[in-house]
């Protein structure tokens, strides 16, 4: 109820470093093969204190195999989804319409070696 889901996350905060150190040795594991798109604000601190947009888009490129767009929205901050509403849930639907039903049903985002 309320707001615990967003506090717990920074509670578990020690802990989550702890358990994403295990991924750093197995890529693979970590890859992500669904369509992806990436929304962040321009003035969000998280993406500055990670390099900034750019060396993000790079690193997303690696992990995400099928990174279809990254949206960098001008102005906006951290919270995206309540700045700019409907840009994000423009880009949202248009990416949603651009994927197919079929491509998932049949596994084709998923390495054969991974089924």
């Amino acid at each position: 109820r309320g707001f615990h889901g967003g506090l717990n996350w920074y509670r578990a905060l020690d802990k989550n470093w702890q358990v994403t150190t295990l991924f750093e040795k197995q890529q693979d594991f970590v890859m992500i093969y669904p369509p992806c798109l990436f929304m962040g604000g321009e003035k969000d601190a998280v993406i500055k204190a990670h390099g900034g947009a750019l060396l993000i888009q790079d690193r997303m490129k690696v992990l995400c195999k099928n990174l279809t767009k990254v949206v960098i929205l001008k102005g906006a901050g951290h919270w995206i989804q309540m700045e700019c509403a409907s840009e994000v849930n423009q880009e949202l639907f248009s990416f949603f319409d651009s994927l197919s039903l079929e491509d998932y049903e049949m596994g084709n985002f998923v390495p054969q070696s991974k089924l």
